[in-house]
């Protein structure tokens, strides 16, 4: 689910508002802490190998000095966005053990069962307001832990290629009380669609977005990636405490249609500048890529 290299920072959220005077005084800091802030967060991973002492190194931190718990884990769960190749590599995901379970979209799902190396593969579900539903434990999943759940956000129609979605990850102390959540959308989506996951019940805190920086589209009207200025109003939205920078990655593109690619490098600043001057700089006017009404 995540890129080989990614950024994290908090967001200035009092500069992003949209009176200029206010933006102007506090251009210095918003600098500084952005500057300050902006750092590489996990680096390069080789394997599977070297990807489950990772994980087995953070477990054992995260439990330093909790009574009881020295367990080392490694991979509980593959979690799979999208069926294309830059989301789902073949190779990759056949070097995990096969007891791991996976959760993936319903044609990603379907590739997966037919190379028959996983012994559990399990479409994801549409949020439906309630984490619960999406529980482990509610889907027989691994360990059927009820206080972790994952679900996919999406346009409410007819969501053909699940393009401008999102995976949600949600977790909480208690299966009654409210979860945080942590929302991943390598190519952005409206923030009407995301409204469930704000009006949820239990609540939802959204703990972290993962949410591209980089506005990709076609000469015909396309929409692909959305960039940074939609993820800024997704962030107010959902007011998640952190945003992380994914899917913006150098990529070599092939055939036909990388010809028309319209690739637009936008960081956080320029985004919230072009705001400020009531310039909203998002992408194409066109329909989001395989959105379309019922």
């Amino acid at each position: 689910m995540t890129d080989s290299k990614s950024f994290s920072f908090k967001l200035p959220l009092k500069s992003m508002r949209r009176e200029t005077t206010e933006f102007k005084s506090d251009e210095a800091a918003c600098e500084e802490q952005l500057q300050a802030s902006l750092l590489e967060s996990i680096t390069y991973v080789e394997d599977y190998t070297e990807l489950t002492s990772l994980v087995a190194e953070l477990e054992m931190a995260a439990q330093s000095g909790r009574a009881g718990e020295t367990t080392k884990r490694g991979v509980d769960l593959v979690v799979v966005s999208h069926e294309f190749t830059d989301h789902m590599h073949k190779d990759t995901l056949l070097d995990i053990d096969p007891k791991v379970p996976v959760m993936a979209t319903s044609k990603a799902a379907g590739i997966i069962r037919g190379w028959k190396h996983f012994a559990n593969v399990v479409d994801i579900d549409r949020f439906d307001g309630d984490w619960r539903s999406n529980s482990l434990a509610k889907l027989s999943i691994g360990d059927q832990q009820d206080w972790l759940g994952v679900s996919r956000v999406a346009y409410a129609g007819s969501d053909l290629l699940y393009y401008h979605s999102a995976v949600m990850i949600t977790f909480s102390p208690s299966p009654t009380a409210s979860a945080q959540g942590i929302i991943y959308t390598p190519h952005g989506i409206s923030p009407e669609n995301l409204s469930p996951v704000a009006s949820a019940d239990p609540k939802i805190e959204t703990l972290a977005l993962l949410h591209g920086l980089q506005d990709i589209a076609l000469p015909m009207g396309a929409q692909l990636n959305r960039g940074a200025h939609n993820g800024l109003k997704v962030q107010r939205m959902l007011g998640s405490k952190y945003w992380v920078g994914t899917h913006d990655e150098v990529k070599r593109g092939g055939g036909v249609v990388s010809w028309f690619l319209r690739r637009k490098r936008i960081t956080l600043r320029e985004a919230m500048e072009r705001e400020v001057r009531g310039e909203d700089g998002e992408g194409s006017v066109g329909k989001e890529l395989g959105e379309y009404p019922t």
